[in-house]
């Protein structure tokens, strides 16, 4: 709801403005708008208003309040068949008029009134969906950050693993006894492999092709022994998975602990 004191020199309240801009308004004619005379308004429609016309004009909907504000300021409704409030500086294309309008001064100014009373009660709610929101906001942050954090220390992980991996290849590309000892690993992991597939019903219509696959992975093996040259591990993870044998690039965790 809007407050503020009277126009005189300093111009027309927040209040009077809106009122005036809204009443004046053609697109909410089917709503609210001047009389024939032009010196009133007619609110045609209560619940539409309250709805669809304050909320675009004041931070609230309270029809009851909007009276009240206008009884403050000396408009008086002026029809018992419809809501028309009438106040002689209030008329149609006279905007100049508003500076006139002054708010009635409170009989008992040690207590505050029913205006200000309401006013306060509406900034109270204002200030606790607002305290409501930032709390719900703080909580979908929290978890958002306990979320990220998980992600860093999974990653952190992954690459300490990484790390550990790439700089046991490094040891072992300088040795041949584990360079060969690491070959026969792989190739008893992948006759393993092989076996269990030459067991199952499309084992005849697979040989061939799995004979192939195993000679050249038998050669990458050989020849990672016989060069001083860095074969690429993530090559070498490339080529296991081709040929499908669930042998994953962290399985070389295992293949080195057993060296």
């Amino acid at each position: 709801m809007e407050s503020g004191g009277g126009g005189g020199s300093g111009g027309p309240t927040n209040f009077l403005r809106k009122t005036y801009q809204l009443v004046d308004d053609p697109s909410n004619d089917e709503i609210v708008a001047w009389s024939e005379s032009n010196n009133s308004f007619i609110i045609k429609d209560e619940i539409k208003f309250a709805s669809n016309v304050l909320g675009k004009y004041f931070r609230h909907n309270n029809f009851s309040s909007f009276v009240r504000q206008l009884n403050t300021y000396g408009f008086r409704k002026i029809s018992q068949d419809q809501c028309e409030f009438y106040n002689p500086y209030f008329r149609k294309g006279q905007y100049c008029l508003l500076g006139n309008i002054h708010r009635k001064k409170t009989v008992f100014s040690h207590s505050p009134g029913e205006v200000e009373r309401v006013a306060f009660e509406e900034e109270i709610e204002k200030l606790a969906n607002e305290k409501a929101s930032i709390e719900l906001d703080i909580s979908r942050f929290n978890q958002h950050k306990l979320h990220v954090g998980n992600l860093v220390r999974r990653l952190e992980a992954s690459e300490n693993r990484y790390n550990n991996l790439k700089n046991s290849f490094e040891m072992i590309l300088q040795n041949p006894n584990l360079v060969e000892k690491m070959n026969k690993k792989i190739d008893f992991i992948f006759s393993s492999k092989f076996s269990n597939k030459s067991s199952s019903p499309n084992a005849a219509e697979n040989v061939v092709a799995d004979n192939d696959i195993n000679n050249e992975a038998t050669e990458a093996g050989n020849s990672l022994g016989d060069n001083d040259s860095y074969y690429p591990l993530m090559e070498v993870e490339d080529d296991f998975a081709d040929i499908d044998t669930n042998f994953g690039f962290w399985d070389f965790e295992d293949i080195l602990a057993e060296l």
